[in-house]
């Protein structure tokens, strides 16, 4: 009768884990630091113009909702509210 851990779920308290090994890389450091460093530049500038393009797009949309409000006779308060 094998006792099982208390801090497994009773369904898996009978299985053995398995553990995968994964070999290091032969390489080194500076390579490996390059690679980073690319990828680290890489979302950057994704963020970058994320950032752009959601100003971009926030931008057009309230000049859109004023000229909308302006173009139909709305009061002068009522366009200086919405923008």
């Amino acid at each position: 009768m094998t006792t099982a851990d208390p801090l497994l779920p009773a369904a898996r308290a009978g299985r053995t884990s398995r553990r995968i090994r994964i070999a290091p890389r032969p390489g080194d450091g500076a390579s490996d630091a390059a690679e980073l460093r690319r990828k680290a530049d890489q979302v950057a500038r994704g963020a970058a113009r994320a950032a752009v393009l959601g100003v971009n797009d926030g931008l057009v949309t309230v000049l859109a909702l004023i000229l909308g409000l302006a173009g139909a006779n709305a009061s002068v308060s009522a366009v200086r509210l919405a923008g």
